[in-house]
């Protein structure tokens, strides 16, 4: 009788401690909803998607903030970094695989805040550039939470089948759908005061960080990196970044520093002929800030390796003086130090090549007649397609009957 008297009391007891623990993960499920729901409603004036969606999907992704990720970075949607992330990155096993079919290591975004990373969620459906996978869900009213639960699983967001069942579970359980009613009026004033400011600080401050100059892919420095940290980041090598941006040893870069992630041009395409230079500017300096290899700088500008330019001296970005390039490729055949290579840059994936001898002083032409095409004409004057092609900016082997061609 004992016995079971004490197995009887064991069983209520164990019954007690579950309800209490149960209750206490019911209060922190609760304290998560509300300390995330206003800025699910500022988000879903902003960009229109239902705070009730993103609530679910912020709870599902971290466990109401309790997964490995979402404490130790700060990500409560599982988005990964992408080719265009600069952030830090934290690494789980994932879904992505290497090309023998193992399972490796995916990169997560580390973000400064929770707050950061439902902007970023944001950020990440509404991003013009994925229009086309998640532009339908937008169709959808923000009161539809079930058309957009599942048009998340069919435009791809999760593997899971089960992941619409998952979401709408979630917020009926939890009563979510109400935030999808609200608006920002209904929030504290605080909140709605200040949130515009710490929304634009925040979708700044590792977004919209990659940029194309003069055709070259480029980042922005968050500071205080090393080209070992950018490869890292881009998923390429130390010695790339460092061929890239012609750094010889040891840097460190600034906050928004523009680092190239491909090699620079041979000119400058944009509308700038001609850079006036500034007072403590470099060569290098103006190089990075077009988007050109310094050398081809010094070529167009009739400079010595190693020189600078003064204050107020202008510089040109494309064209050459042939008049002095002329001067330059007889001193170096005299010198025999060059190779007599013509060869003009191509336009390759690169946008140059290493080694060249500049263009000769004299413009010979020649008109274009009928019948002729680009590679009968290289063939008759004894000059490299590529070569004539550069030298008229020709994007096509076309030709126009009359067109004057440029050949040396």
């Amino acid at each position: 009788m004992n016995y079971l008297f004490s197995k009887k009391h064991l069983f209520v007891l164990i019954f007690l401690l579950s309800t209490v623990l149960i209750q206490a993960q019911n209060e922190k499920n609760k304290k998560y909803i509300e300390q995330y729901y206003p800025i699910a409603i500022a988000e879903m004036e902003r960009a229109n998607i239902p705070a009730s969606i993103k609530l679910a999907q912020g709870i599902l992704e971290s466990g109401f903030g309790n997964s490995e990720l979402a404490k130790n970075a700060n990500n409560h949607f599982g988005i990964k970094c992408g080719k265009d992330w600069i952030g830090d990155g934290y690494y789980l096993k994932d879904d992505d695989r290497n090309a023998a079919g193992v399972l490796v290591k995916s990169c997560f975004r580390v973000f400064d805040s929770p707050e950061e990373s439902y902007i970023a969620h944001t950020e990440f459906l509404a991003a013009p550039n994925k229009a086309f996978r998640y532009g339908s869900l937008f169709e959808n009213e923000r009161t539809d939470y079930k058309s957009w639960a599942k048009g998340l699983k069919d435009a791809g967001y999760a593997t899971n089948p089960n992941y619409p069942k998952l979401l709408i579970s979630l917020i009926e359980k939890n009563d979510l759908a109400k935030y999808d009613t609200m608006t920002t009026a209904d929030l504290n004033p605080v909140f709605v005061q200040n949130y515009p400011n710490q929304r634009e600080e925040l979708s700044n401050r590792k977004y919209s960080k990659i940029s194309t100059l003069n055709g070259v892919k480029s980042a922005f420095a968050k500071g205080g990196e090393t080209p070992s940290d950018i490869g890292l980041k881009f998923n390429t090598t130390t010695r790339l970044i460092l061929k890239y941006n012609e750094i010889n040893g040891l840097k460190i870069f600034e906050e928004n520093e523009r680092i190239y992630l491909k090699n620079k041009k041979w000119k400058f395409k944009g509308n700038t002929k001609v850079h006036r230079v500034q007072e403590g500017e470099s060569m290098y300096d103006i190089a990075q800030k077009y988007a050109i290899k310094t050398k081809w700088l010094y070529i167009r500008n009739r400079m010595k390796d190693g020189t600078e330019p003064a204050p107020g001296e202008q510089l040109n970005l494309r064209g050459w003086n042939f008049k002095e390039v002329n001067v330059l490729s007889k001193n170096k055949k005299s010198q025999n130090t060059e190779s007599t290579n013509t060869t003009e840059p191509t336009n390759n994936d690169d946008g140059f090549l290493d080694e060249i001898v500049p263009p000769s002083a004299q413009k010979n032409t020649h008109v274009v007649q009928k019948g002729e095409t680009l590679y009968g004409i290289a063939k008759k004057y004894g000059v490299p397609v590529d070569k004539i092609r550069v030298l008229n900016d020709l994007k096509s082997n076309s030709l126009n009957i009359g067109q004057e061609l440029i050949i040396k």
